[in-house]
């Protein structure tokens, strides 16, 4: 990366914690099996931005299911999108975070919200791009960016803003691979997937 991108990332990162600054939680809800698990201490006393990868994965899949709600869901946010963009490799899965968001009634949050968050996943998108050296081989950016997509339109976000971005080679790959076996995430956003397979079917080979 660089450092021009990883400069936008520590922008984009601090201008999201900036945005959802608040103190921690005093509790956490959810089930008892939930509220037994140590991780919960760890998300109420350990400093937000020192939150382990583990715990924010822990917390991340059962967010509004099992375990928490809105106000702990947007306080843990920023961290959980500052791993997802300069630790990669620590990530939850994009599309379990950005599916959430509908589940926190993320629509009727402040335009800069919104705002916020999406310019985050502009860098997200930018980086399941660039995660492939060979430009010959396209498998692992097509899964990244299927990923970044799926989680936009899981959020109720339209994903043709991201696919006008997409080079021919990646817009032909990614279009195989929703016409054939795309990712089970869209189960959850059958109206972006049709959106996505429509406007790649319709892109000429050329464009």
């Amino acid at each position: 990366m660089t450092d021009g991108v990883e400069d936008q990332k520590r922008v984009v990162v601090e201008r999201l914690y900036a945005m959802f600054a608040a103190p921690p939680p005093s509790r956490i809800t959810g089930c008892r099996c939930c509220l037994d698990s140590p991780k919960v201490a760890r998300l109420l006393r350990t400093p937000l931005r020192a939150i382990d990868r583990e715990t924010l994965w822990w917390y991340a899949w059962k967010a509004f299911l099992t375990v928490g709600d809105v106000a702990d869901f947007r306080y843990l946010l920023p961290r959980i999108l500052d791993v997802s963009l300069r630790h990669p490799g620590d990530a939850v899965d994009v599309e379990i975070v950005l599916g959430k968001l509908r589940l926190a009634g993320w629509a009727q949050w402040s335009d800069d919200e919104r705002a916020a968050i999406i310019a985050a996943i502009d860098l997200l998108f930018d980086q399941a791009v660039a995660t492939v050296d060979d430009p010959d081989d396209g498998e692992l950016a097509v899964f990244e960016v299927e990923s970044v997509l799926c989680g936009a339109a899981r959020a109720d976000l339209d994903p043709v803003r991201w696919l006008e971005r997409l080079s021919q080679r990646l817009r032909q790959s990614l279009h195989a691979r929703l016409s054939g076996a795309p990712n089970g995430f869209w189960e959850d956003a059958p109206v972006g997937l049709a959106a996505a397979h429509d406007w790649l079917a319709c892109r000429p080979v050329d464009d």
